[in-house]
């Protein structure tokens, strides 16, 4: 495979297309030759494609990219790819194809930063956060920007667009008390209320309003798809509730690695009036609490990251510990971040959103987005990294679901530009920094060595040569090694099995029974 790759870098040709489908082997007989199917996506080093131009000189300005599994059979609806638990599982391989660029799984980074320059468009304006005018449960009201409670009971309510571009940390809500009761008795552990997000995407009907009739049945699938904060103290998790300590956990890492340790909410005195409650669903999944900007709260790994990135919709939840009690906050107001434009965690918010303009810069330099042999390197190394572990099925890293789920739900919003979408670039953070962990599952040290320089995500880092690439694998397998009688005796194995295989044959045309069968065999053997 890699002399054949190099022999086309010698020509002056990339492949950029290659995945297990269309690398064909011939039988040993046949000198187990290696034949590369697809040449649609072949491009010169200038850059030139063979088969035309399918980039932005010959599309439309509103085209999009297109996904496709298995070649191009079946077209992906990008919102189907942003909820991955939804999304179809193939095996063994990842199949998940952007027409004319190649497949996501075998693509090397730089590939994808063609993509994003190719599609990429003016930003839309941000849509005004604002309630769902129907609230879910009968007990809200909406006016503007307040939600008003009016009486205990149901009285969930929702934004009517997901929460984007907040935070360069993550996909922050955040609401501020607008009347309290002080005359209500509450527990110290009581935040009053319950707040969180929701991938309600499916629960809305046309213009954000709620299309499920009956109340306690949408709360249910609502919550079921949500993750939310207090108010008893406590965390849920798609409808599962975790209880979390009162007081924050020690600060000298003895509690490390524990997430269920690790999970505090300390709500203190309570709520007061005009108090800014923020709640942070962080790009790493961990979901942080904030009043005033002060942290109350912590949820290690509450979300997967590709959880992170779909569209989330702000909720909020009148909370009581009994039917009999009477809830002591009695409205919020919806409200944007006051503190600069980052929300709570200013200085590390700064840093990161620092991290994701640089990165946003690399996306469009002209030399990151310049093909070249390492491209194939890496698609290389992805198949033959494969045989080493055994041909088990290959399950899409975490960073490479995300990129998936973020490179989705960019599409989704007709590509938009990558400066504004923290939640892009915070996927292409994680994806330069991931580790191989499928390499792990191979066994010669030596081995893995070669194949991590193979797969490594920076192309002035990754091998750039199929013959270097070679010639490293052959020192790390021992392959030089190997003498000319070890490999004729392979030869003689392989024949005779060929010829085993065509007497099986002829004999079931033949119609012959198993008895008949071994006893020509045994005449032919002994003539």
């Amino acid at each position: 495979l890699l002399q054949g790759v190099d022999q086309c870098h010698q020509q002056g040709a990339l492949n950029l297309g290659l995945r297990p489908d269309t690398v064909w082997i011939s039988p040993p007989l046949s000198g187990a030759r290696v034949r590369l199917l697809d040449w649609e996506l072949a491009r010169s080093f200038g850059g030139r494609r063979f088969l035309g131009e399918l980039g932005r000189t010959s599309r439309r300005v509103d085209d999009l990219p297109k996904f496709f599994r298995r070649k191009y059979d079946e077209e992906i609806a990008p919102s189907k790819l942003v909820n991955i638990e939804n999304a179809p599982v193939e095996r063994p391989f990842p199949g998940l194809i952007i027409k004319g660029y190649g497949a996501l799984y075998y693509m090397a980074i730089e590939q994808l930063y063609l993509v994003i320059n190719d599609f990429e468009q003016e930003s839309q304006v941000y849509p005004t956060l604002q309630w769902s005018p129907s609230s879910v449960g009968p007990s809200a009201k909406i006016e503007n920007y307040i939600a008003h409670w009016w009486q205990k009971g149901n009285g969930l309510v929702t934004t009517q667009h997901p929460i984007i571009g907040s935070s360069p940390l993550g996909r922050l809500f955040q609401i501020e008390v607008n009347k309290v009761l002080s005359m209500v008795k509450r527990s110290p552990k009581d935040l009053g209320l319950r707040i969180g997000l929701a991938a309600a995407k499916g629960l809305l009907g046309a213009g954000g309003h709620f299309w499920h009739e009956n109340k306690d049945e949408l709360r249910d699938a609502l919550l079921a798809r949500a993750w939310v904060v207090g108010g008893d103290c406590a965390f849920y998790a798609k409808g599962r509730r975790l209880a979390a300590a009162a007081v924050r956990p020690p600060e000298d890492g003895s509690n490390a690695g524990d997430d269920a340790s690790q999970r505090y909410l300390c709500v203190g005195g309570g709520l007061k009036m005009n108090d800014r409650l923020q709640v942070l669903a962080e790009w790493s999944g961990d979901i942080s609490v904030f009043v005033n900007s002060v942290q109350i709260g912590l949820w290690p790994k509450a979300m997967e990251p590709w959880e992170v990135v779909q569209p989330l919709y702000g909720l909020v939840d009148l909370h009581t510990h009994e039917k009999t009690e009477e809830p002591h906050i009695r409205s919020v107001i919806l409200s944007a971040p006051s503190e600069g434009r980052h929300g709570p965690k200013g200085l590390v918010a700064e840093r990161m959103m620092n991290e994701l303009l640089s990165i946003s810069r690399l996306v469009h330099m002209p030399a990151a987005t310049a093909l070249g042999p390492s491209c194939d390197v890496f698609a290389c190394a992805r198949i033959i990294a494969q045989l080493f572990r055994g041909g088990r099925e290959v399950a899409l890293p975490p960073a490479l679901q995300q990129v998936q789920a973020a490179l989705a739900q960019w599409v989704s919003e007709r590509c938009p530009l990558a400066e504004n979408r923290y939640y892009l670039l915070a996927s292409i953070r994680q994806l330069q920094v991931a580790q191989e962990a499928d390499l792990a599952e191979v066994g010669s040290q030596a081995v893995r060595c070669v194949l991590a320089r193979g797969l490594k995500t920076s192309r002035y880092s990754r091998l750039d040569s199929c013959w270097e690439f070679a010639r490293m694998l052959n020192e790390a397998t021992g392959w030089l090694e190997m003498t000319p009688d070890f490999l004729r005796s392979h030869v003689a194995v392989a024949e005779q099995v060929e010829r085993r295989s065509h007497i099986e044959t002829w004999y079931a045309k033949n119609g012959l029974g198993q008895g008949e069968a071994q006893q020509q065999q045994q005449q032919q053997q002994q003539q």
